[in-house]
């Protein structure tokens, strides 16, 4: 399955922005991987808590708790950053 394709990847983007506006999306950390379908930090931090998150639930706007308070998120464009809005 291409998740990159339209027009799924146009609605999923719409999802992860409206996400963007209160949290902040693993899909927008540097640090996340994905590897046979399943997400990971490249630094270690564990995302899940009994198991990894999938590739398609992160697609779709999955904020891990990991993710909202890490030190290390890593993101290129800071407006998207709801911690960094005043």
């Amino acid at each position: 399955m291409n998740y990159y394709e339209e027009p799924r990847a146009y609605k999923w983007e719409i999802a992860r922005g409206k996400k963007r506006t209160t949290l902040r999306p693993t899909y927008d950390c540097f640090n996340a991987m994905s590897k046979d379908e399943v997400v990971s930090c490249k630094l270690g931090y564990k995302l899940g808590i009994k198991r990894r998150p999938a590739l398609l639930l992160v697609l779709r706007g999955l904020a891990c708790n990991m993710c909202q308070f890490c030190d290390d998120f890593s993101i290129e464009d800071f407006e998207y950053d709801c911690r960094s809005r005043k």
